[in-house]
């Protein structure tokens, strides 16, 4: 039996954004964003100022909003296993200006070379990269998986998706192990 192909959503999952995102902005502009955890997708940006998300999204892209947050806890012995277990790639949203900062941190962090990685842009959808399995947080992009036939859709518990927990043909997960016990 050949091995499923695992596409493996990147902030959210792999690395904790809402935690680099926040480090990121007290650093270089002294803002302390209130919640630790996002209650929804762009809460973030609804606690900034005009000025402060422009700086954000273009400066502090550059500045470590990305890799400030480090991975969250069991990653890199979750993502090894899923390398050896199945045809793994990372399915990313994150803009092309920092393409070579994840790959480099990817590398780096998780041993995962570049050929693994793929970009999808802002107007994409990860749902035209066909895989076997998906694991993903972002609420857009597990109802637009939701249509894929016959793949997996795991999505990873967060504030941000609980109002589609009701949806069908999603499996919900909150750790690594549960991950493991639907592939």
């Amino acid at each position: 039996m050949s091995k499923p192909t695992f596409a493996l959503d990147l902030d959210g999952i792999v690395c904790d954004w809402d935690r680099g995102v926040r480090l990121c902005l007290k650093r270089h502009l002294g803002v302390e964003i209130k919640e630790k955890v996002s209650p929804f997708w762009s809460y973030v940006d609804s606690q900034l100022t005009p000025e402060q998300a422009k700086w954000l999204w273009t400066e502090g892209i550059l500045k470590g909003m990305y890799t400030l947050g480090g991975l969250y806890p069991g990653t890199a012995e979750a993502v090894a296993r899923l390398r050896r277990e199945t045809r793994f790639t990372i399915l990313t949203m994150r803009p092309l200006v920092v393409e070579r900062l994840t790959l480099k941190y990817l590398w780096h962090k998780l041993g995962i070379p570049p050929e693994e990685v793929f970009f999808i842009q802002p107007d994409g959808d990860k749902a035209d990269f066909v895989a076997d399995i998906y694991l993903e947080d972002s609420p857009v992009q597990l109802a637009n998986l939701t249509h894929v036939n016959g793949a997996t859709v795991l999505g990873w518990k967060r504030r941000w998706n609980e109002d589609l927990r009701a949806w069908r043909g999603i499996r919900w997960v909150d750790s690594w192990k549960g991950v493991f016990e639907n592939i």
